[in-house]
């Protein structure tokens, strides 16, 4: 599990120049086509705010990662497969890595090609753990930026669960 301060940004891994070459390598020849590949951007509050209004009427699952996080890489599988599986017209899946911007394209892309992830990936922009927590309506939970972390908001946008580590396709 990784820990992070509650009022600062996540940070930063080493600098591109010192990732191990699993990161920098080519593309996995079993990486999904262009087509396929999922959508990555950047989210801040309002774009979190935004996705979650998105998702208003359904039960919505985040799960906040970085290509960093042990954890977090052993658990991409099956929440691949959860988000291919779950009904799309009553669960939302949100995917929020807290990768450092400047790893967008060394790190989290082929992260997500190698990977096969076949849902959106959000890359949060300078948004602390505890604003996060403020976005989501989750302060309760006392998270404090541990990775993996995922939260389950129920129909109305109320947190009902949260798992401050890996979770797993059977607990969703």
């Amino acid at each position: 599990m990784v820990f992070l301060p509650m009022n600062a940004p996540f940070p930063n891994p080493p600098p591109p120049a010192q990732k191990t070459a699993a990161r920098t390598a080519p593309e996995s020849p079993h990486a999904l086509p262009a087509a396929a590949k999922p959508e990555i951007g950047l989210a801040n509050a309002g774009k979190v705010k935004q996705l979650l209004a998105a998702a208003k009427g359904k039960v919505v699952v985040i799960n906040v990662w970085a290509t960093f996080c042990i954890p977090c890489i052993e658990e991409m599988p099956e929440l691949a497969q959860f988000y291919k599986d779950r009904d799309p017209k009553r669960v939302e899946f949100i995917s929020l890595s807290a990768d450092p911007l400047y790893s967008l394209d060394d790190a989290v892309k082929p992260f997500a090609a190698e990977m096969e992830l076949p849902f959106p990936i959000h890359v949060l922009d300078e948004l602390p753990p505890d604003d996060l927590l403020g976005v989501l309506g989750a302060a309760s939970t006392g998270w404090g930026g541990e990775l993996p972390a995922t939260f389950i908001l129920d129909s109305s946008g109320t947190l009902k669960k949260f798992w401050p580590e890996r979770v797993h396709l059977k607990d969703l």
